[in-house]
């Protein structure tokens, strides 16, 4: 609960940080300190907390202005108003915009040819540029796929990347991912 989410932050962030900037002005870094939170819009089921977390990390910033976060999200209204009333920088990334397919296609290039007992017509540049296209810029579909298809217990790698070959193609990048999810069930 929020309540709850609030005594966390100031018992294992804000009070820290505090004790370190009052101790000794020397100790503090000359650069800053970055801390990164991944996919935030994944902590918890309640949206308001989600937005609380952020305003209380975009507040972090004020109390000690050489820690910075850097926080990655799938587009969330509650995550974007929050760090807005906090008055935190914050930059929006729309994946269809940057093009990750050329790095997603070396990634997938990389692992498949090393593939053993892989039948060659897997190694075209038509098919490394499918699956690239699967992944709807998403290098967590590429990694998902790799470790589908190299786990020791894959007993038919062929299929395996066959699966993966026949799955649905999307611009929506979480409809490729739950394609690719549903082939890995």
């Amino acid at each position: 609960d929020a309540k709850n989410l609030r005594w966390q932050f100031d018992v294992l962030i804000k009070k820290p940080l505090q004790q370190i900037q009052l101790k000794n002005s020397s100790e503090i870094p000359s650069r800053p300190l970055v801390f990164v939170v991944d996919a935030i819009d994944e902590s918890g089921d309640r949206p308001d907390l989600r937005g609380n977390l952020a305003r209380l990390l975009a507040q972090m910033t004020l109390l000690a202005p050489w820690v910075k976060f850097l926080i990655t999200s799938r587009p969330s209204p509650e995550i974007e108003s929050s760090l807005h009333q906090a008055g935190a920088g914050f930059e929006t990334l729309d994946l269809n915009l940057v093009s990750t397919q050329q790095d997603i296609e070396l990634y997938m290039k990389s692992w498949i040819t090393k593939c053993p007992d892989l039948d060659p017509l897997w190694y075209t540049d038509e098919r490394i540029a499918t699956f690239a296209d699967r992944a709807c810029g998403l290098f967590i579909w590429a990694s998902t796929a790799r470790r589908l298809v190299t786990d020791p217990s894959c007993q038919d790698r062929n299929r395996a990347l066959a699966s993966l070959y026949n799955t649905q193609s999307s611009e929506n990048p979480q409809v490729g991912l739950d394609a690719l999810y549903t082939a890995v069930l």
